[in-house]
């Protein structure tokens, strides 16, 4: 793919570019980093608008491999690599965000810190408030992996100790989903929810029932 980060100015694109870059991303996911449109990671800077197809593209590199959301237009810096000074101007969000950051549930369920409204699991650092469809994504995460939690705001951090950002309205449903399938699930879930006590009987009993058999 030739649009290169030194360019000062895009140059025309040949005939069949989304082709050639389909092939290009099938190759190897990571490639969807040349796509114009796409946002460096790093920085969060948008080196060029984004290509004709580009949507399309970016669902490609995102069913691939998850990782690729970070490069998606409206994904937010990962909290822990927050670049000084911030980009000078936030790239317009993909139509199709929401899609793609579900999407990126099923490859990567740790992609979720990309979306805007996600706590860093580490000290609680929040970028952004929450987008509007924050809760239907966060649950598309949690169902994959309750690990996923983690990122979710009103969640424990593991180095404060205790939650920085306002808890998601919604928190203790995705709780109840992730004690499904994490055990280290109340890890991150805070002793002071009101539904805390719930949670905990209920997976105690869902627990009990573990290698019981009939009869």
């Amino acid at each position: 793919l030739f649009f290169g980060r030194g360019w000062s100015k895009p140059l025309t694109a040949v005939d069949g570019y989304a082709e050639i870059a389909t092939i290009a991303i099938t190759s190897n996911a990571d490639n969807f980093k040349h796509v114009p449109g796409s946002i460096d990671e790093t920085i969060g800077n948008q080196p060029f608008p984004p290509c004709q197809g580009f949507a399309e593209l970016a669902k490609l590199a995102v069913e691939i491999n998850g990782w690729n959301l970070c490069r998606v237009p409206g994904s937010t810096l990962h909290p822990a690599h927050v670049p000084q000074p911030p980009p000078r101007k936030k790239p317009t969000t993909v139509k199709n965000y929401v899609e793609l950051a579900k999407l990126a549930a099923k490859t990567y369920p740790k992609a979720l810190i990309f979306v805007p409204g996600s706590i860093n699991n580490m000290n609680g650092t929040q970028l952004q408030p929450p987008m509007a469809e924050y809760y239907e994504i966060a649950e598309a995460y949690v169902r994959k992996s309750g690990e996923s939690l983690r990122y979710v705001p009103g969640s424990v951090p593991l180095l404060s100790g205790s939650p920085r950002s306002t808890r998601l309205p919604g928190y203790a449903t995705l709780a109840k989903i992730a004690v499904n399938n994490w055990d280290y699930a109340f890890s991150v879930i805070p002793k002071d929810l009101p539904e805390y006590g719930d949670l905990w009987a209920y997976y105690r009993d869902s627990r009990s029932h573990i290698g019981k058999t009939d009869g």
